[in-house]
C-alpha cells in the first residue's frame, strides 16, 4: 500500500533532519500515530458510516490542520521560527489532530455499518463534530474535548 500523506511527509522531516530536538521528534512520533490512527478511522468508519455532509465537515477539518502541519515545517525550515517557538507550534498541532481523531470517533461511535437494503444509519450530525472538536462539549464516550487556539 502506498502512503500518501503530507502529514506523514512533514513528520518524516522533523524525524530525519537534525536541528529539531528530541522533544520535536517525539512530537513527529505522536503525529505519525494520529496520522495513522485517522487514515484506519476513515477507511474503516468514516467513508462507511458518515454521509456525505459529515464527512465533508470532517475532512474540512482534517484538511485545515494538515495545512499547519505542512505551514509549520516550511516556517521552521526556512528560518521564520525558531525551534522553541517550532516545538510549542508542533505541539499544539499534534494536539489538534489528536482531538480532531478524537472527535471524528465520536461521530462514529455506536454507529453500523447498513445491512443490504437497510434504509442508513443512526445520524449523530455534524454540528456535534464541530461542537466537540472546538471543546465546547462533551462526548457520548464521557471525553472531554481539548481543542487548542
Amino acid at each position: 500500500m502506498v502512503r500518501n500523506s503530507e502529514v506523514l511527509d512533514v513528520m518524516v522531516s522533523v524525524i530525519l533532519d537534525r536541528r529539531p530536538s528530541n522533544r520535536a521528534v517525539e512530537l513527529a512520533g505522536r503525529g505519525i500515530t494520529a496520522e495513522a490512527a485517522s487514515t484506519q478511522w476513515m477507511l474503516a468508519e468514516g467513508k462507511p458510516l458518515l454521509n456525505g455532509h459529515e464527512l465533508a465537515d470532517v475532512l474540512i477539518a482534517q484538511g485545515e490542520i494538515v495545512d499547519r502541519f505542512v505551514e509549520l515545517w516550511r516556517k521552521f525550515d526556512q528560518g521564520e521560527i525558531s525551534l522553541k517557538g517550532f516545538e510549542a507550534d508542533l505541539e499544539n498541532v499534534v494536539i489538534s489532530f489528536e482531538d480532531w481523531l478524537r472527535s471524528a470517533r465520536v461521530m462514529t461511535a455506536g454507529r453500523r455499518l447498513p445491512a443490504r437494503g437497510d434504509a442508513g444509519t443512526v445520524a449523530i450530525g455534524s454540528r456535534l463534530f464541530r461542537e466537540v472538536s472546538k471543546g465546547r462539549t462533551n462526548d457520548p464516550l464521557g471525553h472531554r474535548g481539548q481543542a487548542t487556539r
